[in-house]
This record gives structure tokens, C-alpha cells and sequence, in this order.
């Protein structure tokens, strides 16, 4: 294969890869619209599931952190979603830190 040729394919890749990407985003863009139109449904299955990972999963968010914004939007507040039986094994996910019962103790912070 010559360098010419090399070049080419390479050109030819990177334009399907364009191509791929801006097909993704538009799917992505898709699924989001689908979650919003279905939100009481994507409740409705958390309740009777009560798992974080499983909704995640059943309704195609991209990761557990969309998941968790997307039920706290729909719920109104974070509570039912802090029930969830996998909250506490997903909770680093969400918040970049391993749960400790601190993180939920009420502090009466000075303000």
C-alpha cells in the first residue's frame, strides 16, 4: 500500500467517522426525547424495580448519574430516588464520592 493510498483511507475513515458521530448524536438526541416524553412511565418501572442500574439499563440512559437527574427531574426532589435498593452502590457514581451516613445527616451549617 502506497502512501497516496494511506492517505485516502485515512481521509475515507475520518469522514465516516464525521459521519458516525453526528448519526450518534442524533440518536442520543432521540433517545432524550423519548425519556422526556416517557417520564412517568421511566417512574412508574423505578418504583417497581427500585433499582438505579436497571432503569439505567431498560431505558437507555448513556450512565446511572443521567438516570438519577432524569428521576429526581421527574419525581420533583431526590427522595424517592434515595430509596432506590442500589442508591447507596451507585451513589459514588453519582456524586464522585463513596456514601457515608454523614453526607445525609441534617447539619445546621452558619450562613
Amino acid at each position: 500500500m502506497s502512501n497516496e493510498d494511506i492517505i485516502k483511507e485515512n481521509k475515507m475513515l475520518k469522514a465516516e467517522i464525521s459521519l458516525l458521530l453526528e448519526r450518534n448524536k442524533k440518536l442520543k438526541k432521540n433517545i432524550q426525547e423519548l425519556q422526556d416524553t416517557f417520564g412517568y412511565e421511566i417512574c412508574q418501572y423505578f418504583e417497581k424495580c427500585n433499582s438505579l442500574q436497571k432503569t439505567t439499563k431498560y431505558f437507555c440512559f448513556d450512565n446511572v448519574f443521567d438516570c438519577y437527574e432524569a428521576l429526581v427531574d421527574y419525581f420533583g426532589c431526590s427522595d424517592p430516588v434515595q430509596s432506590a435498593d442500589d442508591y447507596k452502590d451507585c451513589y459514588q457514581i453519582i456524586f464522585g464520592h463513596d456514601f457515608s451516613d454523614d453526607d445525609h445527616d441534617d447539619h445546621d451549617d452558619d450562613e
